[in-house]
């Protein structure tokens, strides 16, 4: 790792170690990679137990973080670009790893029923467009049906009914007098 510039007893900077592994060869790059993990793991292993309810999942996000920075290097990824501090990156990486983390294991955490034991779930109510349709005569409700419910344009109910747009116009005219008598 000749390129690094060395900081007082600090070693390299964190973005000449980004630089490093965003062109850098293979050896200098695991290199890089190492120094960044041994640098950064036990900050943000502190960062993840606040997402985290014990110590294996706060292991997780850590190591899916740096999964993830893995994934954004060359040549599988088009590398990192620092707007901010790497720790700043890191710690949104390390965040969202752990949001997602805690919404699986509460996920599986309310899966404790086996599904056969579960009651069979309840018949839907009757749906009241359903039943205003059924008042209406076949045709009307057709074409009432895919103007309203489907949201098709008026030609293309002309089409699906094969009648000329004027019909399917006179049918949704009829529809909504009709519907606008029935009792509610």
């Amino acid at each position: 790792m000749s390129r690094l510039r060395t900081q007082q007893d600090e070693g390299p900077s964190d973005a000449d170690l980004v630089q490093v592994c965003n062109g850098g060869n293979t050896s200098d790059r695991d290199l890089a990679l190492a120094l960044i993990y041994k640098r950064h793991r036990g900050e943000l292993l502190a960062f993840a137990r606040r997402y985290s309810p014990d110590e294996d999942m706060a292991e997780d996000i850590v190591q899916d973080t740096f999964e993830c920075l893995l994934h954004q290097l060359p040549p599988e990824g088009k590398g990192i670009q620092l707007s901010a501090q790497l720790t700043t990156l890191l710690h949104t990486i390390a965040m969202h790893k752990g949001v997602s983390a805690c919404r699986r294991a509460r996920r599986w955490a309310s899966c404790d029923v086996d599904p056969d034991d579960l009651p069979a779930p309840e018949a839907p109510p009757p749906c009241p467009t359903r039943a205003l349709l059924g008042i209406l005569p076949a045709k009307q409700r057709e074409a009432f049906r895919l103007r309203v419910v489907e949201g098709c344009s008026l030609r293309e109910v002309a089409d699906a009914l094969h009648v000329p747009v004027g019909t399917v116009k006179s049918r949704l005219n009829t529809a909504a007098r009709r519907l606008r008598r029935s009792p509610k």
